[in-house]
């Protein structure tokens, strides 16, 4: 998938993701719905046809979840619903899905999946944040939280799937959620989103080969001068 941007309210955000081959099963998608505007990054268990049909599912039922749901939790709740009936055995989806609900403010839930990552402009650091619940398509009778996270101006958030984080260099050695969170704090004082996406995939280039899908979403909130 090819880098896209865009903006909502006084967030902009940027996507990307690259398949390790000719069919992914990785999803990073966007919708300004009837309830607010909400993205999804989702990684589906499993490589290849079966994974990428799941993932088509999975994108339906967000898409169609939206106009019922009113909120974060209530959609993924209602996704796993329908979804959960039809995946394969052993098949499963982790997902981090956002809303944004005032300026400023996000509500999301993380199922099975990393946490996201915050950068702060006031004090120049990064931190891992969310809690993880459930992951999708493993019980259809789940009932999902959403959670409440305020990006100050210029703030960063950085969500990405395991295949940024399962990366090994020669003798074994994972880049991982420190290698990640160094890559993102060295570029997310630029204010940038192509500096800081670009930052993402050179650490994982330099560190080692690609074995997974890896796809990112980076949201940051417009400094003062520019909201």
């Amino acid at each position: 998938m090819p880098r896209l941007a865009g903006r909502n309210g006084d967030i902009s955000w940027l996507r990307r993701s690259r398949p390790s081959g000719d069919v992914g099963g990785d999803l990073v998608d966007e919708v300004d719905g009837r309830h607010g505007w909400f993205a999804t990054v989702a990684d589906v268990s499993g490589h290849g046809v079966a994974a990428g049909v799941l993932m088509g599912m999975f994108k339906t039922a967000f898409r169609s979840a939206l106009d019922d749901g009113r909120e974060v939790g209530e959609v993924v709740t209602q996704i796993n619903r329908v979804i959960s009936p039809l995946r394969q055995p052993h098949m499963f989806i982790t997902a981090a899905c956002i809303q944004h609900t005032a300026p400023g403010r996000l509500a999301y839930l993380l199922a099975g999946h990393p946490p996201m990552l915050h950068y702060s402009r006031a004090t120049g650091t990064s931190a891992w944040v969310g809690q993880s619940q459930l992951a999708l398509a493993l019980l259809d009778d789940t009932v999902y939280q959403s959670h409440e996270l305020v990006l100050a101006h210029g703030d960063v958030l950085v969500i990405v799937t395991d295949g940024l984080l399962e990366v090994f260099d020669r003798q074994d050695r994972e880049l991982g959620l420190d290698g990640l969170k160094a890559a993102v704090t060295t570029a997310a004082g630029s204010g940038s989103l192509e500096a800081i996406e670009a930052s993402v995939f050179e650490a994982c280039e330099k560190h080692g080969p690609q074995i997974d899908d890896q796809t990112v979403l980076v949201l940051m909130r417009e400094t003062e001068s520019r909201a």
